[in-house]
């Protein structure tokens, strides 16, 4: 079902109120997130709360159903706790945390930032 065309229509037809579940969720645990950052927000919280997500810990980690589901939720926990403090860092005129990181968007690889001091 996860890859058959039957399947992917399934899912495109429910998609217009996922998307907008997973926004207000997002809206609802960071109030005041940036348009932009919110829907990326919502469209990595769909990713991580889907099927294939728990598929691929079970297969290639080899995870039982709750172990994946405590991965996916600590997951979720991490990504909205990170823009939680990125937020509350911006409005209060702080630098990020010295663990943040940045996105070359140009090659889309991950860079820590470090700390100068």
């Amino acid at each position: 079902m996860l890859q058959s065309p039957h399947g992917l229509e399934v899912r495109l037809a429910q998609q217009p109120a996922r998307a907008a579940m997973f926004e207000a969720c997002v809206d609802s645990a960071v109030p005041g997130l940036q348009t932009e950052d919110s829907q990326q927000a919502a469209a990595a919280l769909q990713v991580l709360y889907s099927a294939s997500a728990w598929d691929q810990l079970r297969s290639f980690w080899g995870m039982d159903g709750g172990q994946a589901a405590d991965v996916i939720e600590q997951a979720i926990r991490s990504l909205l706790a990170g823009l939680q403090a990125s937020l509350a860092n911006a409005t209060d005129g702080r630098s990020p945390p010295r663990s943040a990181r940045t996105t070359d968007r140009s090659t889309n690889i991950q860079l820590h930032e470090e700390d100068p001091t």
